[in-house]
């Protein structure tokens, strides 16, 4: 691994961790201010769990940086018992003035709304500097259906425009709740109704069985999903691989492999991985076509079989997305994601879900490609914070506002006993969900990264080839 590389990692790194810290800062500084305005006792301001590795008394308030960089806490002894998350506080509980529901509520309510308007933040920083995106995601034609797949089985054919799926219109193929990838991956019945628009014969609806992918974790497809309708142009032939040797230029528009016209980049790719020999390409260069045979590399590295060339990506463009629809993005993609955990036959479940390692590694990736794909995300980040904190758990802000609500109805405050024990039983509940979803989220982070040094090694081992890094969403696919 060169230095370079190295130097660009840990610069990523911290950056991420920035951002991350940045999200945690202000859902806790909303916290603060409400507590001092409604006149609470605020003994800290902790940034990260766990051993405290540095901080400073300001105001009264100790501010700490603590080893593990996930999370942070006000510790606000009047609200509730929470030694068993912050420690052991400076003063008793019974001795210190009470204060009123109205102030716990508002106190509570002050970190998701924080979290809410910081969403809004980077939803108009998104707005004017722009996102990259690519104008081949804005269709919902399909290029191809893999054979033998469910969508073939069931008799949708490429060309076919999808309109909706289980009854919900689609706008494009892949980014916003309402994209095809995202409604056919969070489908909730067991069998998916695609309804599309086929040229000469008008809407059609297909009832589709799905397959589970266990490149994905199992979620369901059902063949079209990494076949969005855009032309084959050739943009780059890499050194040392076997098209080098054949006739193709970048330019080139792919016609046909063995035979079978094609209509999309991804279609190129599941064929040549497909072909068991030599496989025949159909050209068109200028007004001009011609034919030739490459013979296939199997690269272990990436798993399938590969001529060496990578595909345009020239229509990107930047978009200037409105904030509002950022917005409704972000909260249509949490109720979606919420409704597929609930139905027993979709394949979404918790370990699909990401806690802190899963967003961070989440951030890293997205530095890697372009800095404001990182604003976008962000803007999910936060709505999905300020949902989440909002659930009646007791420990997170929604399970304080309803406490507040219960003793401001019964006008007198919860038994402290009661309160801890219901703390500890949901912060055990939490803990271990956390310790699920990140045994996962660090498997897909190994899998990852060493997907990565070996696509590195690959590239070194043959000369003349650059080494590449792993495949983003942004990048082309090469076959």
């Amino acid at each position: 691994m060169t230095l370079s590389l190295v130097l660009t990692i840990l610069l990523t790194f911290v950056v991420a961790f920035v951002l991350f810290s940045i999200t945690v800062f202000v859902h806790e500084l909303g916290h603060f201010l409400a507590a001092r305005w409604r006149g609470l006792v605020v003994e800290e301001f902790a940034i990260g769990m766990g051993k405290k590795v540095w901080g400073f008394k300001w105001g009264g308030v100790h501010c700490v940086l603590r080893l593990l960089p996930f999370g942070g806490f006000v510790k606000l002894p009047q609200m509730a018992a929470m030694e068993a998350v912050e420690g052991k506080s400076d003063q008793e509980f019974k001795e210190l003035p009470p204060i009123s529901p109205l102030s716990k509520i508002i106190t509570a309510f002050a970190g998701p709304l924080f979290s809410f308007l910081l969403a809004v933040v980077f939803a108009f920083l998104c707005y004017w500097v722009g996102k990259p995106d690519n104008k081949s995601l804005l269709t919902t034609t399909i290029g191809y259906v893999e054979p033998g797949s469910p969508a073939a089985q069931a008799g949708i054919l490429a060309g076919d425009k999808v309109t909706a799926i289980d009854g919900r219109s689609v706008s494009r193929w892949q980014g916003r709740f309402d994209g095809v990838v995202e409604s056919l991956l969070l489908s909730q019945h067991e069998r998916v109704r695609v309804e599309v628009s086929r040229e000469g014969v008008g809407l059609k609806e297909f009832s589709v069985l799905p397959r589970k992918e266990p490149k994905i974790e199992n979620l369901r497809v059902i063949g079209i999903e990494d076949y969005p309708a855009k032309e084959p142009v050739v943009e780059q032939i890499i050194e040392g691989m076997p098209a080098q040797s054949a006739d193709i230029k970048p330019g080139d528009r792919i016609l046909a492999v063995n035979g079978e016209e094609v209509h999309s980049p991804g279609q190129v790719v599941y064929l040549v991985n497909q072909s068991s020999g030599p496989a025949q390409f159909l050209i068109q260069r200028g007004d001009s076509t011609h034919t030739v045979l490459i013979e296939p590399k199997m690269m272990e590295s990436v798993g399938r079989r590969i001529i060496g060339i990578s595909f345009q990506l020239r229509d990107s463009h930047i978009v200037h997305i409105p904030p509002s629809e950022q917005i409704i993005n972000g909260v249509f993609t949490i109720q979606r994601t919420f409704q597929a955990l609930a139905s027993p036959k979709s394949a979404v479940g918790f370990r699909h879900l990401s806690g802190p390692v899963g967003i961070f590694d989440k951030i890293m990736n997205l530095l890697t490609v372009d800095w404001r794909f990182v604003l976008f995300f962000s803007v999910i980040l936060n709505v999905n914070l300020a949902i989440m904190n909002l659930l009646p758990i007791p420990v997170l802000d929604g399970g304080h506002i309803v406490l507040s609500v219960v003793e401001w109805i019964r006008r007198k405050p919860a038994e402290y006993k009661v309160v801890e024990m219901m703390h500890l039983a949901s912060l055990a509940l939490i803990l271990s969900f956390f310790a699920y979803v990140t045994f996962f989220d660090v498997n897909r982070v190994y899998k990852r990264v060493n997907k990565f040094f070996e696509e590195q090694k690959a590239a070194e081992s043959i000369p003349g080839v650059q080494p590449v890094p792993a495949p983003t969403p942004s990048e082309s696919k090469q076959p």
